[in-house]
């Protein structure tokens, strides 16, 4: 409903409307333009930055390993759980001793990369910054809160980048990717979080919005006058490629993990993992013994610093896979270990690499020449054993099937022979067996690589009461990195329908907390997730979800427990479509446009952030103008309705009501008023009139009186009945006068 204003609001409206009788003056509208911003059809972001004076006041993520970007482990705990998001109540408790940070600034894209000390962005998608002194407040929604972000900004989110965050493929970092620092040497990084606070502990973060969530919080930390550092890159690689993934494990005493280590695994080419370390010690060692069989072939660390200067060095000891560090600031320390397999002998050599678990597995060959039986026992780490039975080192040369036989105890189903690499190429499986070639006085070794399969995760989704496209973002619970992210479609109300993604329905044995991402909200209506479940696996359900606006709490994410061997897990989410209240907002100018000489406006602003505003032009011939498109409305709110100008010249009298539809009552109100939008209905029309009159020359009321004469009625209705019969006295006052002036 339409209501007034409180009574000394009311009062000054008034005064100024009695005033209005006299000649008007003109009023202006500059800067405003017909049209309207629906807080609830827009996605925003707050970034915040903050600086630290040491890493014991700054909260960590949610994983802690050597991935993590910071020189050093940050010293508070998080305190998120699975899912929850970010906000602005635990960064301050957490940060007590940090500062905002003004004039920071943020990179969009559509996806990341770590080349170097910290991960950037790829693909740029804008900028937000820089960071000011301090901004409103703002809700899950989107609409406006109680207090101030310090050191933060505040974006509204492109088409584009909107359209990528319902497939869960925005990233934000904090910084520019050629300069997250953004060329500030005081600064060091420290941690960057956003929404469902990420587990790369890295300087990029995804962007999604869940049910009832239109706004996110981003802070970003980092440490003043921290300890210069250095970056150590260990790199592994064979001396030749074994056909499979081994892993090699590392001790350190620069780890952040747990165990203080950290494995690479290939089969072959070089890889790496980098780390950024204070030089406050004196030294760091790294240790990555060879695997059983295997030895360490060469083992050198490099310095290398800009201008050709190499300051720090290393002590090795290549057999036991050991380094000592001595680091400078400023450095790069590469220390590359190159790793021998075992070698192979005369005939065929059979090994077997499991994924997924161990077991003792059967390896059937058999030839021209004969028949064997063979056993293996993989650990299911990636390394891979030998099988074992039979002397194959004088097997005669031709053809010859290796066939798998997986453990046959309950419990290993799902196992199958995924792949294979004989004399160093690979060979296409057929089912449970691989064909292989044995020439005579060649070593042939052979890998099959066996896996069992986890079930699978298979993601459904089914909208109610129109169709839609949402998403899903993947991530493991135990572990770290970007996760997976998967999409879907309807294209009618009810029926549901794969969501497609890479990765997802490969995803290994573990657990993995998934997210619905809600299909993004129209000017006709948004959505809501009715029901989000799994059937098939072992899933938890995470009550995380905060009530929304209309005080309903949606289904939370859930954990998915995706277990080896066991039948695929599907777990749907359904969205219902939930129609917008709309307002309608028209401005009319009658009793002829002669008076006006500038335009005239009204403005609306509502509590949840929407803005609006029409303009009927002084060279517009129309006499009324309105919103292109109703504003949307989601949840209860008030909006306050202003007369800000009236475009009327000097001289020329003006009145000015406004009605609703639907309303309480019938009578016209005054402005500025402010009307109380309700969900029950589907749509509102507030419609401003203004009549404009003129020194009359006749005895007949001016159009000002005839207009005006509601108006008693009116403040009567309002509860100001002295004031009504006031102004109905001066009206009839200044007509007499008139009258009497024209005789």
């Amino acid at each position: 409903m339409l209501r007034n204003l409180p009574a000394t609001s009311a009062m000054v409206a008034l005064l100024a409307l009695i005033g209005g009788l006299a000649p008007a003056g003109p009023a202006g509208a500059e800067g405003l333009a017909t049209g309207a911003t629906s807080a609830a059809t827009q996605y925003r972001v707050t970034l915040a930055a903050r600086t630290c004076p040491d890493y014991s006041k700054v909260m960590v993520g949610r994983v802690k390993d050597d991935r993590i970007e910071a020189p050093v482990v940050p010293g508070r705990d998080s305190e998120y759980t699975d899912g929850r998001y970010v906000t602005p109540e635990v960064e301050t408790r957490t940060s007590n001793g940090c500062e905002p940070l003004a004039g920071w600034r943020f990179t969009f894209g559509s996806g990341h990369q770590r080349t170097g000390v910290l991960s950037t962005v790829t693909g740029v998608l804008g900028e937000a910054g820089p960071t000011i002194a301090e901004v409103p407040r703002l809700g899950n929604a989107g609409q406006t809160a109680e207090g101030t972000i310090a050191g933060a900004v505040t974006v509204t989110l492109t088409e584009d980048q909107v359209t990528r965050a319902m497939r869960r493929q925005l990233w934000v970092q904090a910084g520019q990717p050629n300069r997250p620092l953004l060329g500030n040497a005081a600064l060091s990084f420290a941690a960057f979080r956003c929404g469902a606070d990420g587990r790369s502990g890295g300087n990029v973060q995804w962007l999604a919005f869940p049910s009832g969530i239109r706004h996110l919080f981003c802070f970003a930390y980092y440490v003043k006058g921290a300890s210069p550092t250095s970056t150590i890159i260990v790199r592994a690689k064979t001396t030749r490629p074994v056909g499979f993934a081994q892993r090699f494990t590392f001790a350190t005493t620069f780890g952040f993990s747990p165990a203080k280590s950290f494995t690479l695994a290939t089969s072959g080419d070089a890889v790496a993992q980098v780390f950024v370390r204070p030089i406050g010690t004196a030294s760091y060692q790294v240790t990555g013994p060879a695997p059983t069989g295997w030895r360490v072939a060469e083992l050198g660390c490099v310095p290398s610093k800009g201008g050709g200067v190499a300051v720090g060095s290393a002590t090795v000891d290549v057999a036991a896979g050991k380094a000592d560090l001595h680091l400078v600031a400023g450095e790069v320390l590469t220390c590359t270990y190159v790793y021998e397999p075992p070698v192979a002998p005369a005939g065929l050599t059979v090994r077997v690499s499991s994924e997924g678990g161990g077991g003792t597995f059967g390896v059937a060959v058999s030839g021209s020449s004969g028949s064997w039986p063979l056993t293996a026992t993989p650990a299911g780490d990636g390394t891979a054993a030998a099988a074992t039975g039979a002397d194959l080192s004088s097997i005669s040369p031709g053809t010859y099937t290796l066939t798998v036989t997986p453990p046959a105890a309950e419990g290993d189903a799902g196992w199958r022979l995924s792949g294979a690499n004989c004399a160093g190429t690979e060979i296409t499986p057929s089912g449970q067996t691989v064909t292989v070639p044995v020439t005579a006085g060649v070593a042939v070794e052979c890998v099959l690589r066996v896996a069992r399969s986890s079930g699978g995760l298979r993601l459904k989704m089914a909208t109610s009461g129109a169709k839609g496209s949402g998403a899903f973002a993947v991530v493991a619970v135990d572990g770290d990195g970007a996760g997976w992210s998967a999409t879907a479609s309807t294209e009618s109300s009810g029926a549901a329908v794969d969501a497609a993604g890479d990765g997802v329905g490969s995803l290994a044995s573990g657990a993995y907390l998934v997210t619905p991402i809600a299909p993004r909200t129209a000017a006709d209506g948004g959505w809501k997730l009715s029901t989000f479940d799994c059937a098939g696996g072992v899933a938890e359900q995470k009550s995380i979800m905060d009530p929304d606006q209309d005080g309903d709490r949606p289904p939370g994410p859930l954990v998915v427990t995706l277990r080896p061997g066991a039948d695929p897990t599907t777990c749907t989410a359904t969205w219902r479509f939930v129609n917008a209240t709309r307002l309608r907002l028209s401005l009319q100018v009658q009793g002829g446009a002669t008076g006006r000489d500038s335009d005239a406006a009204i403005e609306v602003r509502c509590a949840d952030g929407s803005t609006g505003a029409v303009v009927l032009e002084a060279h517009d011939e129309a006499t009324e103008r309105s919103l292109d498109v109703p504003m949307t409305f989601l949840a209860p709110t008030q909006c306050t309705i202003t007369h800000s100008a009236t475009g009327i010249t000097d001289g020329v009298e003006v009145v000015t009501l406004a009605t609703i539809d639907p309303a309480a009552g019938s009578a016209p109100l005054l402005l500025p008023a402010t009307v109380d939008l309700r969900r029950e209905v589907a749509e509102y029309t507030v419609t401003v009139v203004e009549t404009v009159g003129g020194a009359s020359a006749s005895a007949e009321p001016s159009p000002v009186f005839k207009t005006f004469r509601a108006l008693p009625l009116v403040l009567v209705g309002a509860g100001l009945v002295g004031v009504g019969v006031l102004v109905l006295l001066i009206v009839v006052a200044r007509w007499k006068r008139s009258t009497e002036g024209s005789q």
